[in-house]
């Protein structure tokens, strides 16, 4: 059985405190939010 691989392009934008993270910070939380939800992710 083959799997479905499926795109998806997520845009947001720093607003209010959290404009104060770093960019990797953020996108290691988003990381840990989807490895959480135990959802595939694959990275180029």
């Amino acid at each position: 059985m083959s799997q479905v691989k499926q795109n998806i392009r997520i845009r947001f934008s720093k607003q209010g405190d959290i404009r104060f993270i770093s960019h990797h910070d953020l996108m290691r939380v988003y990381e840990r939010a989807l490895r959480r939800a135990e959802l595939p992710i694959a990275m180029s």
